[in-house]
């Protein structure tokens, strides 16, 4: 029976959970669940098929686009059995995780179970690209994209920093006239609630003004710790602690370090 009642769990995900059809969707049901079946959700009941089929109605309406898929095959042990699944746009990361847990009765189910994961993953590695997005944006010198991702009052803790998405524009400007080729590869990116750490490198020539010392040519390779919050889907605010004794050490001209 078991090698039956796995692909009933399969079909149901897709056949019924995943048609936008209601016709066919009502034939899936009808195929699929008893005439008394159950479905029960974390705060919600839903008894029979009609009820069933106006519920899955309502989510498919609420997400336009959005496809289930199986996250490996339905396991079977006796009259019970259990499908995990994704929800989310086609050929994108998943909005929702979860699982379904299925009790069958003359080979269809009669009560459906559904448990949601905590959907935390999705915000923290949005959180992560916009840092990563930051970086890049100063590294190729595409500084108008701060108007997109860095928020207009964005307060920056560095030390005689001035508050301000333009004041943010203007300082990273003058770093790259100092240093045109400037590279700021990241180490490691770790994310929390609204707030990402970056541990990366500053790399580059020194072939202009930075700030009293005229240019160098010589190379720097420091290294800097980040800490970013994140409000509304843009940068807000800024702390760095940076290695900035061992930066000025390498602007040194030669017979200034001998």
């Amino acid at each position: 029976m078991s090698n039956t009642l796995g692909p009933l769990m399969e079909k149901n995900l897709l056949e019924v959970f995943g048609q936008r059809d209601s016709a066919r969707r009502e034939v899936a049901i009808t195929g699929i669940y008893t005439a008394d079946c159950t479905f029960f959700e974390s705060e919600e009941r839903i008894v029979g098929r009609d009820a069933l089929n106006a519920k899955i109605e309502h989510i498919l309406q609420d997400a336009p686009g959005f496809v289930f898929r199986a996250a490996g095959p339905a396991q079977v042990n006796h009259d019970l059995g259990r499908l995990q699944w994704s929800f989310g746009p086609i050929g994108a990361p998943p909005v929702v995780t979860g699982m379904d847990v299925a009790v069958f009765e003359h080979g269809r189910i009669r009560a459906l179970y559904t448990f949601l994961d905590k959907p935390v993953t999705p915000r923290i590695e949005d959180n992560k690209a916009l840092v990563r997005r930051f970086f890049t944006a100063v590294e190729c010198g595409d500084l108008w994209l701060f108007d997109e991702i860095v928020a207009q009052d964005y307060d920056d803790h560095l030390a005689g920093q001035s508050p301000g998405r333009e004041t943010l524009k203007r300082y990273f400007t003058g770093l790259r006239s100092a240093f045109a080729d400037l590279k700021l590869p990241i180490t490691a990116i770790v994310a929390e609630g609204d707030f990402v750490a970056v541990l990366n490198s500053v790399r580059g020539t020194h072939r202009g003004a930075f700030g009293t010392l005229e240019a160098t040519g010589n190379k720097i390779d420091a290294q800097a710790f980040q800490l970013y919050r994140i409000a509304q889907g843009q940068l807000a605010e800024h702390w760095e602690v940076a290695d900035f004794m061992t930066l000025m050490r390498q602007l040194q001209r030669h017979e200034e370090r001998i």
